[in-house]
């Protein structure tokens, strides 16, 4: 890896320096100027004035008008912005900025209308909607949920809209895999790791969930379908403040949880903090039906699990100039899950009764450490609204998992055993991600150009070992045994312009990535190294008909990489009979992703999509009719196409509702190369979502949630999926005050999010059945202290991709 990097480093230090040398020799200059005045045309003074840029929503500028009232903004870049204008004796105000607005000499007046000035009516401050519809991506505002108060970010990307979460997937309504990021940090884990560790992250710390299915060139080219980037909260509060937090959840079992935070923020020093913690159990239910041809073999798990989990979050940024400010940031989290599971195999055969029963008991200790740190510099040369920045991150996962099987099998319904057996297995996994990300944005009078690069070097080292147990002496399988290493490194340099002109907002980017891979298997003496160079274009066109009609066209080339753990040969046994295992030779698949997207007064919006996927990756649960065996195994096998329509409607103007209701109806055909399977397997489907809130006074200390979701029959993959709906309730109570805060959740009322596909392999038909513990009631009471909220700098950090994938 040493040398990998020591070759590629000094390219990227070039590249580098000149960007930096473009920064200081470019010199595009724009400005924004208007007065605020109130009914009568009389200035204000003293009014401070926030300026956002509208595709982030992240703070550029602040200042005060002047005793004429004037305010003024240099040094902005050619974009879309929207202002907020906070003063005592008016109302709050936002305004939009459209481009052509940024010129020499224009002056906007800006007329303010005075507060209600009755002594008992409440101050109302103005908040984010529920859900926001940006030009790239959907926007769920997570800290405006009711239903999520005290949950986890499973609890809120199931409330994000057309996010679908099943036991070990995270994807989205009529389309496959999804890339999971935190703070634009791809995180380097996947199937039940990554929902392991999303359940140790708290929904109170998650300020938002960005839903983006065509990402721009700026971004890692990691996810067929699109990317779902969590983001938490970062200090906003000038001073010291902070909360503390204590739940409880009761589903089968109950779970208790508890938290705080605590930040401090001056003109200068940004310190940010938050602390989880959560133990208890859970529990699942689920059943497998395999009909033979002579006879029908049936699946029962009962599984509980002891939780443990702890997770923290604690940064800085320091502004060391006008210019440039640095920061740090750690992310770590650990949890211990206890699992214990007790399955239950009877075996029928047609022409009689019961032929047999085998009994397993599973216990598995398991213990996952992830820590992950950022370092950051921005840099705002010139004042011109240029902007550099830089990341450089680590992150590590250490999982280990230590299973003992016990198994015994009953002839008939006898109740002596014939046979039984015990094994162990102990596997660990050791990921460690260091990469390196710069950003330049260069905004030009006729073009913004944006620039940049990134280094990212990756390895997983699994060594894993299998033991037969008898009278408690525990005997080496080597046949079972393995150590697997994997080195993944990639390079990455984009270029991406946009432009807007009139009433046409255009963008189009180019990424161009080169990937060396190394799958190396000790025990079995195998090694597999792979290395491509791939391109990834995006192109962005918008047409403003009007103030009620805007159109856009989307189009995006996306890559799937293997997981890590998907590429281990390993064996990881359920029960004698049953196990899963990884495949060396997997290969990347590629997706073309357009969307054409209508938003009428941005109150209802449509979207129609198309994509398309090559060798795509999925799990085969292969089957065998003389011995018997299930083994479930990942292969490149799949071509998918999937087109439909989504209808958003979002009501945020009346006083006691917000309200967005999504509709999506899609076609999807997947074909098969396998030749176990069905060749061809397609359907129409539809997901319905309606999440609403209702607020039942001014100062919206008294409010609750309804939502429910509807998911039709799917075809996912090679497998035919049931339809599956849930509806939840919440309420949230606040003292006049705001300091303490209770809320109310009862989740899955109605126990009907129940998961169940069915496929037929080599002729051999097959039923699976999950239910995993959703429905409950959850009880949070919170406290918060400290000074009102100013905004403050909102840095991510830029490993995001290489995280997801880890999990």
């Amino acid at each position: 890896m040493f040398l990998f990097f020591n070759r590629l480093l000094p390219g990227f230090c070039i590249v580098l320096l000149l960007l930096l040398a473009t920064v200081e020799i470019t010199r595009a200059q724009y400005s924004f100027s208007a007065r605020l005045t109130d009914e009568n045309s009389k200035a204000i003074n003293s009014a401070t004035v926030a300026l956002f840029e509208t595709r982030d929503s992240l703070l550029q500028r602040a200042t005060v008008s002047d005793s004429d009232g004037a305010i003024r903004f240099e040094g902005l870049s050619l974009a879309s912005y929207y202002i907020r204008i906070m003063t005592i004796d008016y109302s709050d105000t936002s305004v939009s900025i459209a481009p052509a607005q940024l010129s020499e000499g224009r002056v906007i007046k800006i007329v303010l209308r005075p507060k209600t000035t009755d002594l008992n009516a409440v101050v109302v401050t103005s908040a984010k909607p529920l859900v926001e519809r940006k030009i790239d991506r959907i926007v769920f505002n997570v800290e405006n949920s009711v239903s999520v108060i005290g949950g986890d970010a499973i609890d809120a990307l199931q409330k994000a809209p057309g996010v679908m979460v099943h036991e070990d997937n995270v994807s989205l309504a009529g389309k496959n895999s999804v890339k999971v990021m935190l703070n634009d940090q791809p995180l380097q884990v996947a199937g039940e790791d990554l929902i392991a560790f999303l359940k140790t992250i708290s929904a109170d710390d998650i300020s938002r969930i960005e839903v983006i299915t065509n990402p721009s060139a700026a971004y890692d080219a990691e996810g067929n379908s699109g990317i779902i980037n969590i983001v938490l909260k970062k200090s906003r509060r000038k001073g010291l403040n902070g909360n503390v937090k204590a739940g409880y959840t009761q589903n089968k079992h109950g779970t208790t949880d508890a938290g705080g935070s605590l930040n401090y923020s001056n003109d200068r020093l940004n310190f940010y903090s938050s602390y989880n913690a959560a133990w208890g159990a859970e529990a699942a239910t689920e059943r497998m039906e395999i009909d033979y041809p002579d006879q029908r073999w049936t699946k029962y798990n009962t599984r509980k699990v002891a939780v443990a989990n702890i997770n923290g979050l604690v940064g800085t940024d320091y502004k060391l100039t006008k210019k440039t400010t640095v920061g740090i940031m750690y992310n770590g989290g650990y949890s211990a899950p206890d699992f214990n599971g007790h399955i239950t195999n009877p075996i029928y055969s047609y022409a009689g009764p019961l032929d047999s029963v085998i009994r397993t008991h599973t216990h598995t200790l398991q213990s996952a450490a992830i820590n992950s740190i950022n370092l950051n510099l921005q840099y705002l040369p010139g004042t011109s609204g240029k902007k550099l920045t830089v990341d450089a991150d680590y992150f590590s996962d250490v999982e280990s998992k230590n299973r003992d099987v016990y198994s015994s099998t009953y002839p008939g319904d006898s109740s002596a055993p014939s046979s039984s057996s015990q094994t162990k297995s102990i596997a660990t996994q050791q990921i460690s991600v260091y990469t390196l990300k710069s950003d330049l944005i260069l905004p030009y009078k006729f073009v913004t150009i944006t620039v940049g690069g990134k280094l990212s070097f990756i390895e997983n080292n699994t060594p894993a070992s299998y033991y037969n147990v008898v009278n408690n002496i525990l005997y080496p399988d080597s046949s079972n045994t393995d150590h697997f290493i994997y080195k993944e490194n990639t390079q990455a340099l984009y270029a991406s312009a946009s432009k807007e002109v009139g009433k046409w907002s255009m963008q189009a980017g180019l990424r161009g990535e080169y990937t060396e891979t190394s799958g190396d298997s000790k025990s079995y003496s195998q090694t597999n190294n792979s290395s491509y160079f791939r391109l990834f274009p995006t192109a962005y066109v918008s047409y403003k008909k009007n103030d009620d009609n805007t159109f856009s066209l989307t189009y995006g080339r996306r890559i799937e990489r293997p997981e890590y753990w998907s590429t281990n040969p390993f064996k990881y046994y359920s029960t004698p009979y049953y196990y899963g295992e990884g495949n060396p030779f997997l290969q990347p698949s590629f997706s073309n992703n357009i969307e054409l997207v209508h938003n009428w007064k941005n109150l209802l919006n449509s979207t129609f999509f198309f994509s398309a996927t090559n060798n795509g990756i999925d799990k085969i649960t292969e089957v065998s009719d003389t011995s018997n065996l299930i083994v479930i195994d990942y292969l490149n096998f799949l071509a998918i196409y999937t087109y439909g329509i989504t209808e958003t409607l979002t009501l945020g103007k009346l006083k006691w509702l917000e309200s967005n209701s999504q509709v999506t109806l899609y076609h999807t055909d997947a074909h098969s190369s396998y030749s176990g399977t069905v060749a061809d397997t397609r359907s129409f489907s539809c997901s319905i979502n309606t999440d609403n809130t209702f607020i039942f006074n001014k100062a919206r200390t008294v409010m609750a949630d309804v939502n429910f979701s509807y998911q039709f029959p799917e075809v996912e993959g090679i497998l035919i999926n049931s339809a599956h709906y849930r509806l939840d309730f919440g309420i949230k109570l606040m003292t006049p005050n705001k300091k303490w805060l209770i809320a109310v959740n009862a989740t899955d009322i109605l126990r009907s999010e129940q998961f169940a596909s069915n496929t037929t392999m080599s002729g051999i038909h097959q039923y699976s059945y999950g239910y995993y513990d959703m429905q409950g009631g959850r009880v949070t009471v919170f406290y918060k202290f400290g000074k009102s909220i100013s905004p403050q700098r909102v840095h991510s950090s830029g490993n995001e991709e290489e995280r997801r994938r880890a999990q």
